[in-house]
């Protein structure tokens, strides 16, 4: 009974919070990221993803786990991926895609139009695009990937 109200817990303040209604909760609820509101995607990506053996070229996995928040549109996901990120200027050049990770699955896939500068950085870089066409996007969209242990940084060119 008690695990069954922690989940109907969770399940109502992941939708309060998604419909901003007011909560007087600071925390979310027990297990939030087990229990709490998933898309469609989401329940995919944690019972059916298929790794994500190898990584395009041209392609960057830039990792969202600090400005994700489940069931948010692409556009969203753009405009915390696009923020600026330590890449160095040599390798914005071949970038053409941009793949954004959230606690190990790729949640969207963006193809670069241009790299630009970081507003008062000498190593930040950001970029604008758009969506990338489908058949990119069906290569990585809800794949698991498997970093390193001890990865802290950000940013994946390899697998």
């Amino acid at each position: 009974m008690k695990k069954t109200a922690y989940s109907l817990e969770t399940a109502l303040i992941d939708f309060s919070g998604y419909f901003e209604l007011p909560l007087t909760n600071r925390a979310l609820g027990h297990k939030s990221s087990l229990f709490g509101l998933m898309t469609a995607d989401d329940i995919h990506r944690r019972y059916a993803a298929e790794p994500l053996s190898n990584l395009g070229e041209g392609c960057v996995i830039i990792n969202i786990n600090k400005n994700y928040k489940r069931a948010q549109s692409s556009e969203d996901i753009y405009y915390v991926t696009k923020a600026s990120c330590v890449i160095s200027e040599n390798r914005t050049k071949s970038l053409k895609y941009v793949l954004a990770e959230f606690r190990g699955f790729i949640v969207e896939v963006f193809e670069v139009d241009h790299w630009y500068r970081a507003e008062g950085s000498k190593n930040r870089w950001c970029f604008e695009g758009t969506e990338a066409p489908h058949n990119i996007r069906n290569k990585y969209i809800n794949r698991s990937i498997v970093k390193k242990q001890g990865a802290a940084n950000p940013i994946t060119y390899t697998l």
